[in-house]
C-alpha cells in the first residue's frame, strides 16, 4: 500500500520495475519478505530463481514491517 492506503498498481501510478534484468527487484523484495536466497543468484536464470523462490517460500518468516508504506 501507499501513504494513502491503495494497493501499488498501475491504474494507481505505481512506479514500473526499472528495464532490463528483473531480478536484482526480484531478490529486493524477496528479502523484504525475510525469504532465503540463493547466494549465488546472479548466476541464476530468471526462471531458475523463480523455481527456487517458489521451492523455498516460507510464509511464516514474512514478519509485519514497522515501515510506513511510503518507504516500501
Amino acid at each position: 500500500l501507499n501513504a494513502d492506503g491503495n494497493k501499488l498498481s498501475k491504474q494507481n501510478h505505481a512506479p514500473a520495475l526499472p528495464e532490463g534484468d528483473p531480478r536484482p527487484e526480484i531478490v529486493r523484495a524477496l528479502r523484504f519478505l525475510n525469504q532465503d536466497i540463493a547466494q549465488d543468484w546472479q548466476a541464476l536464470s530468471m526462471d531458475d530463481l523463480l523455481s527456487q523462490a517458489v521451492a523455498n517460500w516460507q510464509p511464516a518468516k514474512i514478519e509485519h514491517s514497522q515501515m510506513a508504506p511510503a518507504e516500501l
